[in-house]
C-alpha cells in the first residue's frame, strides 16, 4: 500500500516526531511506501521516505496549517494514496494518532468564552471535530485512555473508531549492566559533586511541561539543600522568558539543553525527574524515566502517570493542581534517597510491562484495519434521526432496539441526534448535530435542514424517524397527533405561533395523504386522529405488536429479589409502596398520583410509600408534595438502570397519565406480576385489562374515581390475583416481537 503521513513539524527529539518516525519505519519495514508531508523537516530523511515539504506560509500558525490541509488535499487528489495517517489532527484523514489531548475540553474548561470567540479556537475546533465527530469516518489510535471521555463526551465518538495502544518507549532506555559507571562519568562531565543533586525535566513545549512549576519548585527548597541541587532542562523550546523567570526568583544551577541523542545518559546521570506538566495526553519520558531506575515526581493527569504508581518508582501530585504540593514533594523526594529501590523496581518492570510495541501495534492496526474497512463501504446502511438519547425513555429504548435489530440483520447505522447520553453500541455511528437555537422548535428546524444537507453529500438507503420531520422513509410513530392537541386542548391563539406552525408543518410532512412516510404504528388509539386531520392512505399505516424486554418478565426468584429490595429501601411487611415510572412527568399525571396519595385516609398513608422514576425537572412536584403535606413519603429518582428491581419491589404501578400513545410501563408491570392502575387513554391500557391485572380510570377523567381505585386497589387481597394473572398473561401474549417486525418492515419499504 502507499501511506502518507502528515505532521506539520518534525525535528529528532519531540516525542510526538518520534513515535511518528517509528511507526512509518514499521510500516515501509512490512512492505508500504512511505510519503511523508510536512511545513519542515530538521534531520535525517530516512532511506526509502519520499518527504514533501508543504510550501506555504501565514501570519499566524492556524492559518498556516489550514493552507497546509488545503494544499496537501489538491496534492493527494494529484497523486492519490491508499491511506492517510495524520500525527495532527486536520480534516481527511483515514487513521489519526491521538498524541494530543482534548481541544475542545481545554477550550471549555481552561479558556473563557471570549477565546471560543476568535479565529485561531474556530480553526482547531473544527480540525478536531473533523476527526472525531460521529459521521467522521477516521480510526483513531490512542496511546492512553486518559483523553478518551473528553472526545466522547463533546463528540459522542463511536467506540469502534477508538483503538487503545500500549506504550511504545525505547529498549535503550532501560538501564545497563554498567549504568553506575555511565552514571558517574556523566556526573564528573556536568560537575555535579557526589553530595549534590541533579534533577531533570525532558521534553519539548516548555509551558505545557510545566517548567514554570517545576523552577517554583526548585525555589522553594530549604537555602543549603538548592545550593546542592543541580536542575537540567532538556527540550527543544525558547528558553528566554523562563531565563527571566529565574533571574527574578534568584535561582541558580538551572542549565538548559537542546534537544540531544544521549537522553539515556541524563537519565541513569540524575536523581530525580520533574515532569508537572498542565496536559499531556501521555507522557513517554516517564516510562523511560522508570525502565532507567529514576525516580520521577509527576503530575496525575499525564496518561502514563498511573505506571508511576503501579512500579513504584516515584510520586504523583493530584488535581486539581497546587504549587505547595509539588514543592514539599519535591523536598521530600531529594532528602529520602530511593534510587537503589527506584532501580530495583524500575528493572522489574522494565522486564514485565508491555510497554515497547507501540509502534508495531499501530502499524498492525493500520493494516488490518484498512483491510477490514472495504466490506463496509458496500453495506447497505440506515440513518436513524432522533432529537434527544438517553438510556432510560420509552422511545429512546425502542429506537435503539430497532436500531440494534437492524444491525443484526446486515445494515450499518448512522444516528443523527441533538445529544447522546450513555454509552454507544458497537458500529453505531453517531453524529451529533451542530445546532443551536433559544427555542426548541427553531433548534429543530435546524436540525431538519443540517440532517437533510448532510445526507445529501452522505446519501444512505433510508431514513428512520422517531421524531416527526419531514424527508423520512419511515416513522415511527410513538408521540401522539399534535394537531389534535392544538384543535383541542389549546386555543385559538396557540394556532398562530411559530411553535404550532412549526410542529404542525413537520407533523404534516409525515401524514399528509401525498407524503412518501411508511408509518410504524405502536397503538391504534391514534390512527383515527391522524385519517381524520390528513386523510392518510390506510396502506402507510403498519401496526407493530409491544416489544418489551424479556427481562421485566417476573424471575424465578423474584420473591428473593422483592424482599432484598423492600430491605434496601426500609419497606416494612405492612408498608405499601406506589411505584409511578416515565419521562414527562407532566403528561404522565404526577400531579394527579400525588393528589390521590394525599387523598388516602391517614392509617393507610402513614403507611404508603410513592417511587417516581423519570427523566424530568422534580422540583414543581416536590414543592407540590410539600404543599400537601407528603413529602416524607414522596421520593423521585432520576432514570434508572435497575427498572425489574422496582417492578419486583413495588405493591402498585400508578399511572394516571394525561395522554400516553402507548405505556410501554404498563406491560412491564404486567408480566413482572405488579398490579397497574392506569388511565384508559393509554394505547397499551387494554392489555390491563385484558390480562385482568389492575384496573383503569374512564375517560373523562375524575380526580375521585382516581382516589376511589387507588385506596380499593392498596387495600385489596385482590392483589396477589392480578399480579398472578400478570405473569400467567407473560407466557403467553405476543409482547415481545415490535423490534423484529418493525426490522421487516424496514427492510420492506428501502427495498
Amino acid at each position: 500500500m502507499k501511506l502518507a503521513f502528515c505532521l506539520y513539524k518534525y525535528f529528532p527529539y519531540g516525542g510526538l516526531q518520534r513515535d511518528f518516525l517509528r511507526i512509518a519505519e514499521c510500516c515501509q519495514a512490512n512492505g508500504h511506501d512511505v510519503r511523508v508531508y510536512t511545513l519542515s523537516w530538521d534531520g535525517a530523511i530516512p532511506v526509502g521516505f519520499d518527504v514533501v515539504i508543504v510550501p506555504v506560509n501565514s501570519l499566524t500558525n492556524h492559518s498556516r496549517y489550514k493552507k497546509f490541509s488545503l494544499w496537501v488535499k489538491d496534492a493527494l487528489a494529484e497523486s492519490p494514496v491508499d491511506i492517510v495517517i495524520g500525527i495532527n489532527k486536520m480534516p481527511g484523514l483515514d487513521f489519526y494518532y491521538a498524541a494530543d489531548s482534548c481541544y475542545e475540553e481545554k477550550a471549555r474548561t481552561q479558556r473563557s468564552w471570549l477565546y471560543r470567540k476568535l479565529p485561531r479556537y474556530r480553526h482547531f475546533a473544527e480540525y478536531e471535530r473533523a476527526v472525531f465527530a460521529g459521521d467522521s469516518r477516521t480510526e483513531i489510535l490512542m496511546i492512553s485512555e486518559a483523553q478518551k471521555p473528553f472526545f466522547l463526551r463533546h463528540y459522542g465518538t463511536p467506540a469502534r473508531r477508538m483503538h487503545s495502544l500500549p506504550p511504545g518507549i525505547a529498549r535503550d532506555r532501560i538501564a545497563p549492566p554498567n549504568a553506575d559507571e555511565i552514571r558517574e562519568k556523566f556526573r564528573a562531565e556536568f560537575g555535579i559533586g557526589e553530595t549534590d543533586f541533579l534533577v531533570i525535566m525532558v521534553g519539548s513545549g516548555f509551558i505545557k511541561k510545566g517548567l514554570r512549576r517545576a523552577l517554583y519548585a526548585v525555589r522553594s527548597l530549604p537555602a543549603l539543600l538548592r545550593r546542592r541541587t543541580h536542575f537540567f532542562v532538556v527540550g527543544e523550546d525558547n528558553p528566554a522568558p523562563f531565563k527571566r523567570l529565574i533571574f527574578c526568583i534568584g535561582l541558580r544551577n538551572v542549565r538548559f539543553l537542546a534537544g540531544r541523542d544521549d537522553i539515556p545518559r541524563f537519565l541513569l546521570g540524575a536523581d530525580l525527574m520533574i515532569h508537572p506538566a498542565l496536559d499531556e495526553a501521555a507522557g513517554i519520558v516517564l516510562l523511560e524515566a522508570m525502565v532507567a531506575g529514576l525516580p520521577v515526581l509527576a503530575t496525575d493527569i499525564c496518561g502514563y502517570a498511573h505506571y508511576v504508581q503501579e512500579a513504584g518508582v516515584g510520586n504523583l501530585i493530584s488535581s486539581p493542581f497546587e504549587q505547595a504540593s509539588l514543592n514539599e514533594e519535591l523536598k521530600r523526594m531529594l532528602l529520602d534517597d530511593r534510587r537503589d529501590e527506584c532501580r530495583e523496581n524500575g528493572r522489574q518492570f522494565a522486564e514485565n510491562a508491555n510497554i515497547y510495541a507501540l509502534h508495531e501495534e499501530a502499524s498492525r492496526i493500520i493494516e488490518t484495519v484498512t483491510l477490514d474497512r472495504q466490506p463496509q463501504q458496500n453495506k447497505r446502511e440506515l440513518a436513524f434521526c432522533l432529537y434527544k438519547y438517553f438510556p432510560f425513555g420509552g422511545l429512546q429504548r425502542d429506537f435503539l432496539r430497532i436500531a440494534l435489530e437492524c444491525q443484526e440483520r446486515g445494515y450499518a447505522i448512522r444516528v443523527y441526534t441533538l445529544s447522546w447520553e450513555g454509552e454507544i453500541p458497537a458500529d453505531f455511528q453517531v453524529v451529533m448535530v451542530p445546532v443551536e437555537a433559544i427555542t426548541n422548535h427553531t433548534r429543530y428546524e435546524r436540525f431538519s435542514e443540517w440532517v437533510g444537507s448532510h445526507l445529501s453529500a452522505h446519501p444512505v438507503d433510508g431514513v428512520i424517524g422517531f421524531n416527526k420531520m419531514p424527508g423520512l422513509d419511515v416513522y415511527y410513530a410513538a408521540d401522539s397527533c399534535y394537531e389534535e392537541k392544538a384543535r383541542t386542548q389549546r386555543g385559538s391563539l396557540y394556532r398562530s405561533i411559530p411553535r404550532y406552525r412549526h410542529f404542525s408543518r413537520f407533523e404534516r410532512a409525515v401524514f399528509q395523504a401525498d407524503a412518501k412516510t411508511e408509518i410504524l404504528m405502536i397503538s391504534e388509539v391514534q390512527k383515527p386522529l391522524f385519517l381524520k386531520h390528513y386523510k392518510t392512505p390506510r396502506e402507510r399505516f403498519h401496526t407493530l405488536p409491544p416489544g418489551i424486554s424479556r427481562d421485566r418478565v417476573a424471575p424465578p426468584d423474584a420473591d428473593r429479589v422483592r424482599a432484598a429490595f423492600r430491605a434496601e429501601y426500609a419497606i416494612g411487611d405492612n408498608d405499601l409502596l406506589t411505584l409511578m415510572i416515565g419521562s414527562g412527568f407532566v403528561t404522565k399525571g404526577l400531579d394527579r398520583a400525588l393528589l390521590g396519595h394525599r387523598s388516602l385516609p391517614d392509617d393507610v398513608r402513614r403507611r404508603t410509600r410513592m417511587f417516581v422514576i423519570g427523566q424530568d425537572n422534580p422540583s414543581p412536584f416536590l414543592r407540590m408534595a410539600r404543599r400537601l403535606g407528603i413529602a416524607d413519603q414522596v421520593t423521585i429518582f432520576g432514570g434508572q438502570d435497575d427498572i425489574p428491581r422496582f417492578l419486583l419491589g413495588a405493591d402498585l404501578l400508578i399511572h394516571p397519565a394525561y395522554n400516553e400513545n402507548t405505556g410501554t410501563v404498563l406491560l412491564e408491570a404486567v408480566v413482572a406480576g405488579l398490579p397497574v392502575l392506569a388511565t384508559d387513554i393509554c394505547g397499551y391500557a387494554h392489555y390491563v385489562r385484558d390480562a385482568d391485572a389492575g384496573k383503569l380510570v374512564p375517560a373523562p377523567f375524575k380526580q375521585a374515581t382516581y382516589n376511589r381505585l387507588l385506596l380499593e386497589m392498596l387495600i385489596s387481597d385482590q392483589r396477589s390475583c392480578w399480579g398472578a394473572n400478570g405473569r400467567q398473561y407473560a407466557e403467553q401474549a405476543d409482547l415481545y416481537s415490535l423490534p423484529q417486525r418493525a426490522a421487516e418492515l424496514i427492510g420492506r419499504v428501502v427495498g
